[in-house]
Order: C-alpha cells, then sequence, then structure tokens
C-alpha cells in the first residue's frame, strides 16, 4: 500500500483561536473546501450526483456500507477492537457535512464484535460468511498541530500532516489547493469578528519540498512508500533488503492552482534543491523514476559458489536467532476510541490492540492496496491473549467536537498515556510498526489513535 506523509507549514495572516483538539476542526474545513473545489454541479447530495464514481470529493469523504467490493476475510476474523463499526455514521447527511456523517458514530472500516474472532465470520443463518465491514476507511488522517495551545497571534508559522494512502497520494495537488482555500476563508474561532487566516509557505516530504507557497508552484519528487514491506521482515539469518521509496505517481496528472483560484494545469518545476543548468524545469517524466528494485545490504553467495576459506584460528560464527524482544511499550499520543464487546474502554489489553491493528492493516491493503496481506489473523488473536500488561498509565481524556451535520456538540472521548506489555511479542511488531504511522481505532481522519512503540 503506497503511503504518504505530507507536511504543510503555513503562517497566520491574524491572530487565532484554536480549540485544545485541533484535529476536528482541521477535517471539518478541509471537507467544506476540497467539495467546494472540486464540485463540478454544486449539488447538496453526492448520493444522486452523476459524476460521484468519478468525484475526489465522494472518494475522499464519502465512504458508505454499500461498499460492493468485498470485505477483507481476515477482518472477519479479527473481530472488532473497534477501528470503526457502526453503519449509521456512514449514512450522515451527505455534501459537505457528510464528511461528518462518515465517521460520526463508526468510522471507516468498522469490524464487527470481538465475540466473533476466531470464527472465520461465520455464524449467520445457515452458516452462511456475515459483511462485517461497515464502510471502507478514509483514505486520509490530518495530524493536527499538538500540543494544549490554542492562541496563536498573526504571523507565527504552524505545521501539521496529512497522511495519504493508496491513490489518493495522486491527488495531492487538489489537497493543497483545497487548504489554500481554508486558508482564504480562515479557521478557528472568530476574534473582533472573523477567523484566523493563513497562507501555505511549503509542502513537504521524505526531505523535499513538493509544494512552494511563495511561488505558487508544485514539483515533482518520489515520496512515497510502500507500507506492505513493514508485513513481511526477512526470515532470520537472511539480510533485510533496503527499503527505497515508492514513486508519488503524477505523471500526466499535474495540476495547479491559476489565478482566481480555479484548478488548472501545474507549473511543474525541478525540485529546488536539483534545478539543472539554466534554471529550467525538469520535464516529470525524468524526475519520476520507476520503482528500483530492493537489495540486499550483504552480498548473496551464488548456491554453486565455493565456501569461503577462513584464517588460520579464526573461529566460526555461531548461528544464533534473533533475539525475540520481550518488553514493547505503547504510547497512545492522541486519544485512543477502541471498542471491545461493543463497549469502549478505558484499558488496553493487547489482544484488543492486535484486533484493531489487525483490522486496520486489512482494511486499509484491501482497498487501497495489493489486496489484504496473508496473515495468520486467528493465530495471532489468539497468542496475543497471552502477552500481559504489566504496567499501566492510562486515562481518559474527553474532548469536544462540534458536528455541523447535528448541530450541536459532542463529546469524543479516548484513552491516553502509556501501557507496558510483557510476552513473546516479536511477531506483532511488524502489525504496530504499520499502525504506527496509519493510526488506528474510531475517527482516525481526526488524528485520534496515533501510536509511538518502544521496545529494547
Amino acid at each position: 500500500m503506497r503511503y504518504g506523509c505530507y507536511c504543510f507549514s503555513a503562517r497566520f495572516l491574524n491572530e487565532a483561536r484554536l480549540p485544545e483538539y485541533k484535529g476536528s476542526t482541521f477535517r471539518g474545513v478541509f471537507g467544506h473546501a476540497l467539495r467546494s473545489v472540486v464540485c463540478a454541479l454544486r449539488r447538496r447530495s453526492c448520493a444522486d450526483c452523476l459524476l460521484a464514481t468519478r468525484c475526489l470529493y465522494p472518494f475522499v469523504f464519502e465512504t458508505t456500507p454499500a461498499d460492493e467490493r468485498k470485505a477483507p476475510d481476515g477482518a472477519r476474523d479479527a473481530g472488532d477492537a473497534g477501528d470503526a463499526g457502526d453503519a449509521r455514521g456512514a449514512r450522515g447527511a451527505r455534501g459537505a457535512g457528510g464528511a461528518e456523517g462518515a465517521e460520526g458514530a463508526g468510522g471507516a472500516g468498522g469490524v464487527g464484535d470481538a465475540r466473533d474472532a476466531g470464527d472465520g465470520g461465520h455464524g449467520g443463518e445457515g452458516g452462511a460468511p456475515r459483511r462485517r465491514i461497515a464502510a471502507r476507511p478514509h483514505p486520509y488522517v490530518i495530524e493536527a498541530p499538538s500540543g494544549e495551545r490554542s492562541r496563536y497571534d498573526a504571523g507565527e508559522i504552524f505545521s501539521f500532516n496529512l497522511l495519504l494512502f493508496g491513490q489518493a497520494n495522486d491527488s495531492l495537488p487538489y489537497f493543497i489547493h483545497a487548504f489554500n482555500e481554508v486558508g482564504k476563508s480562515g479557521i478557528g474561532g472568530r476574534i473582533g469578528g472573523q477567523r484566523a487566516k493563513f497562507s501555505l509557505v511549503s509542502v513537504t516530504a521524505a526531505g523535499r519540498t513538493l509544494y512552494d507557497g511563495a511561488t505558487n508552484r508544485l514539483y515533482a519528487g518520489e515520496v512515497t512508500e510502500d507500507l506492505t514491506g513493514l508485513l513481511a521482515p526477512p526470515p532470520s539469518g537472511v539480510a533485510a533488503p533496503v527499503a527505497l521509496p515508492d514513486r508519488m505517481t503524477a505523471e500526466g496528472e499535474a495540476f495547479a492552482m491559476a489565478a482566481g483560484g480555479e484548478p488548472g494545469p501545474f507549473p511543474l518545476a525541478a525540485d529546488p534543491g536539483r534545478s539543472p543548468a539554466g534554471g529550467e524545469a525538469a520535464p516529470l517524466s525524468e524526475t519520476a523514476a520507476a520503482n528500483a528494485a530492493s537489495f540486499s545490504v550483504s552480498a548473496p553467495v551464488s548456491p554453486g559458489a565455493p565456501p569461503r576459506k577462513r584464517r588460520p584460528g579464526a573461529t566460526k560464527p555461531r548461528e544464533e536467532a534473533p533475539p525475540v524482544p520481550e518488553g514493547l511499550e505503547v504510547e497512545l499520543l492522541t486519544p485512543l476510541r477502541l471498542k471491545y464487546m461493543n463497549r469502549l474502554g478505558a484499558s488496553l489489553p493487547f489482544h484488543v490492540l492486535i484486533r484493531a491493528s489487525l483490522r486496520r492493516v486489512a482494511a486499509l491493503c484491501h482497498y487501497y492496496g495489493d489486496g489484504e496481506p496473508a496473515l495468520d489473523y486467528r493465530g495471532l488473536t489468539a497468542r496475543a491473549q497471552a502477552v500481559a500488561a504489566d504496567e499501566t498509565d492510562l486515562f481518559w481524556f474527553d474532548w469536544e467536537r462540534y458536528s455541523s451535520r447535528q448541530d450541536q456538540r459532542m463529546l469524543m472521548g479516548g484513552i491516553t498515556g502509556r501501557v507496558r506489555y510483557t510476552g513473546e511479542i516479536g511477531e506483532f511488531l511488524p502489525l504496530l510498526r504499520f499502525c504506527e504511522k496509519v493510526h488506528l481505532g474510531k475517527q482516525t481522519t481526526f488524528g485520534l489513535g496515533r501510536i509511538r512503540i518502544k521496545h529494547p
């Protein structure tokens, strides 16, 4: 699955007042702005729009339970850890308010109750498999500015991250244009009768500049990576291949913001740090190289080659299995909302964390990658029961957001803090490393469910 992490830097043009947790605010204005940018028919509803199947807005925001693509089988085995499960949330109001409905009650990629774990997805009438995924996951996550700070002065720089999955990476120029429009209309609470306006300074990814706000130019670059490599670690004794970043597929799909705010052809230029002689923009086809094959750090030995001779007195290296980490600490950087047995909980047993991770991985790879990975879903959930939480410093954090669809304020609590697990956790690390990048749980588009993994 292609994954891109894009850092947006912006400068406030006047004083700003933002809530303590800013993810919902950024997600809301992003949805309204993107719809205004890409909607051709200006309809209030996407449900009966002729262009809905080819429009970027419903692809990003309108994730419905009626998706005809099959649900990941492994997700059915994984049970419910609360990655989003209620189809009622996706049946909310469409249009700009649809962004609220799509994750309001359930979120993306929801699965059934954890009591179904290990049953192979069966249990319906006549033993027929049950469709457990309520909606496909959203192809993005917004990591809003961190910290509890709520006041910003005019001229201050702030930054936030936009994570994109799969083909959503190809539409980055539209997202840049949408946030430019957000800056013109303003964000946050009103001060002196107006919201805080801002201007984009730059957009960077993988150490490269992709957009320069001063010149309003987009630059081509290979900045995405394939996360499925995280799920297939090399066997013991085999050198790990060096993962080269996947390319951002943009060839022939360049866009720009022309004067007046209308989407138009983007003047593609070479990366500022790699400009060719004469200052002319390099063609996109020259800068977007094909995917490079992975290579091993250590040179392989051909099967028919003679064995290498050891120096006199040299000791034959002893073959040992790599050590299995016995301890693992998980830090919850933003509130994590997980359901187990159809209830939100303030504790985090390891098997609940793994169930959520399996479902998140299966759903994202199914819809935005090359298909659901071949993982031992039942075995992993069963073996996760043996891993204990020996040190827990978790607490419930409540925060409010305003729902424009329901015209009311809503409590959106989750658990934060740290928890340490003890046991054989080596086989679970690839799953957790994957989710460390993509978040997990409910309302991930707000930036909830961001975790950090620490192990010896």
